[in-house]
């Protein structure tokens, strides 16, 4: 199966709109930022007409939305397109099972709290050993990341949450556990065909771009989920705006983004990869 694989279109930055090749493909995955609420839906319905697309939100679908209504008007609004919602959902096309989730993140790409804050750490250490399915406590999330994360992610002042109070690092945590546990169930299951998981939040420290590695908020981005690698064919994910192929666990990581229009040079994205499973 020829999969088409891209994120971070961003399309609220191209007001001319964004020009993509033609390229041959049994499927469209677009793992998140393609543009803010129910646009990129909108978009990819109109742009791979006749070609079954595979969307996960990323967090920049929800800016200026109140997070829950936006999630039921996704999930509406792609069965009238016939786009495949993967919002902690799961579909089989032509033999092959694709699972979905935004993932969001625990912030302990670096370990916990007790970790983090040790002074004697230095910036681009490994990271510390950690089991995604063993619960963190909330009051152990690292102070210094969450504290840059509050004043340079616009995820905590423009999503709300159904209270109308803004989205906070600790319901991102929640969600991330809800992702994962969801995850690591559906990956357990017993699976005839190939598996392709989806996330626009990035799922090992490696996904995290050298330059930023070791950075304060380098765990806003990605989260350690290598013990969930190796069940599954390809991961595709989001987030980082730089390319990732990795193998891991024989598991494929790609991550092909598009950037925003000023990164464009930079990171020179593939906006025609095709990969096969």
């Amino acid at each position: 199966m020829r999969l088409r694989v891209l994120s971070d279109l961003h399309l609220e930055h191209f007001r001319q709109g964004r020009e993509l090749p033609e390229v041959a493909a049994d499927a469209v995955i677009l793992a998140g930022d393609i543009g803010v609420g129910l646009a990129g839906l909108e978009w990819a319905a109109r742009r791979f007409a006749g070609t079954p697309v595979l969307y996960v939100p990323g967090n920049h679908e929800f800016y200026q939305q109140r997070m829950t209504a936006l999630r039921a008007a996704m999930r509406q609004r792609a069965a009238q397109l016939g786009i495949h919602l993967l919002d902690n959902d799961s579909v089989e096309l032509q033999g092959v099972r694709f699972l979905g989730t935004t993932l969001w993140t625990d912030f302990a790409l670096y370990g916990s709290r007790t970790h983090q804050d040790r002074e004697d750490i230095p910036p681009g250490s490994t990271p510390f050993e950690t089991n995604p399915l063993e619960t963190i406590p909330l009051e152990t999330i690292p102070l210094a990341t969450v504290s840059a994360a509050l004043r340079m992610m616009p995820d905590y002042s423009l999503i709300e949450q159904p209270d109308g109070e803004v989205f906070a690092p600790e319901e991102s945590v929640r969600l991330h556990r809800e992702a994962v546990a969801w995850l690591a169930e559906e990956l357990a299951r017993p699976c005839p065909g190939p598996r392709v998981v989806i996330t626009h939040h990035a799922p090992l420290p490696d996904c995290i771009p050298p330059r930023y590695r070791g950075d304060v908020l380098s765990p806003a981005f990605a989260s350690n989920l290598e013990s969930l690698m190796g069940s599954a064919a390809l991961w595709v994910h989001g987030h980082v705006h730089d390319a990732v192929d990795l193998s891991v666990h024989g598991t494929r990581v790609l991550c092909n983004p598009g950037g925003y229009p000023d990164e464009v040079p930079e990171i020179a994205p593939c906006l025609e990869l095709v990969v096969e499973v």
